[in-house]
């Protein structure tokens, strides 16, 4: 009985402890990481394809991996970049900011081991859809692996997204569709508020329906961009 309850007791402790560990790296909600803004390349050039890869289909992953030097990745991620920006002809590119600003939160917040924080399925997760509306860790019953469930609720249809704790890792079993459409449909809202917020103080006030059309227009979902030659 001494011996069973024991075992016990390690188990409770273990669960706990897993727990904290999952809660210690669950804080998303303080800050939006388009507030978590910070000076300097987001990651080396050569890691950049490693960051881009979500947005990037396997005929881009290839192109990637013969670029052979820094300049032409640097070539590479610039074309890719404008392909996608809202406001070309501007010297902002919201939608790599708002890509480039969730990749600092996931390389703050959710490295696990040796995998960096963008490389993680959180992150993978993060760099397509932003941060969850709602987050709920669930640590019981006892003897079972901790989960951590995304709920997002601004998107249509809303979804949720369960990572189980496995060997210190936290791993989505079965999760929404990461890709480049699934980033540009996602980021409608994010990338309406950080438009609003860069017209001006004269126009601040204007509701996302009273934009010009030029700015709302790029809401919509655009197709892939080819890979440079």
């Amino acid at each position: 009985m001494q011996r069973s309850m024991k075992t016990y007791r390690q188990t409770v402790l273990t669960g706990l402890a897993m727990a904290v560990g999952l809660l210690s790296s669950a804080a998303v909600f303080g800050q939006t990481a388009d507030e978590a803004e910070a000076s300097g390349p987001v990651v080396a050039i050569a890691d950049y394809g490693r960051l881009l890869a979500p947005l990037l289909d396997p005929n881009q992953v290839r192109a990637w991996d013969r670029l052979r030097d820094d300049a032409a990745r640097e070539e590479y991620v610039r074309e890719f970049w404008a392909a996608l920006d809202p406001t070309p002809g501007t010297e902002a590119n919201e939608r790599r900011e708002i890509f480039e600003s969730r990749a600092r939160r996931a390389i703050e917040e959710f490295g696990e081991a040796e995998v960096p924080g963008y490389a993680t399925d959180r992150g993978r997760v993060l760099l397509v859809y932003g941060l969850p509306d709602e987050q709920e860790l669930r640590a019981l019953p006892v003897g079972t692996a901790p989960t951590m469930r995304w709920q997002y609720s601004r998107h249509s249809p809303p979804f949720e997204v369960v990572f189980a704790a496995n060997d210190g890792r936290l791993e989505m079993d079965d999760g929404p569709e990461i890709s480049n459409a699934a980033f540009l449909r996602a980021l409608g809202d994010d990338l309406r508020l950080r438009m609003v917020s860069s017209v001006g103080d004269r126009d601040r006030s204007l509701a996302p329906a009273e934009l010009p059309a030029t700015t709302t227009d790029v809401f919509a979902a655009e197709p892939t961009p080819a890979p440079p030659p």
